[in-house]
């Protein structure tokens, strides 16, 4: 069986390491400190981690309907996703992922936009 990316960084410790790096980045940015304001960030470390594993071919799964259900009523704009993707890029940086790692990263968060952004009706998750 093929190595995955999750297995070669170093699985849940690595992952969990950079999504702590990342929340010490959104309360310094303009754009998504505030859908982050009185959040439980232990809590949003751990489902960061879970999801970020699960792109990275991790044991945990995050349907497209997941994630639409979680981010449904939060109005996430475009400009607030993009800056998400921004500094989950420089978290994983930090680490020193590689350039390769970091892009199929960013590429798997983009394919996912439309589940996390705006305020949509339940449902328009598609399976892919």
């Amino acid at each position: 069986m093929a190595e995955t990316m999750f297995d070669r960084v170093g699985g849940y410790s690595t992952i969990n390491r950079v999504a702590r790096a990342f929340f010490e980045k959104v309360p310094t940015s303009n754009f998504i400190a505030s859908y982050f304001e009185d959040s439980d960030f232990t809590g949003l470390i751990r489902h960061h981690t879970e999801f970020l594993g699960s792109i990275m071919g991790g044991p945990t799964r995050y349907s497209n309907k997941d994630l639409e259900q979680i981010h449904r009523f939060m109005d996430i704009t475009d400009a607030a996703f993009d800056e998400m993707v921004e500094l989950m890029k420089d978290s994983f940086y930090q680490f020193h992922f590689e350039q390769a790692d970091v892009n199929f990263i960013e590429d798997e968060l983009l394919r996912r936009r439309r589940f996390i952004c705006g305020s949509k009706p339940v449902g328009l998750a598609s399976s892919f």
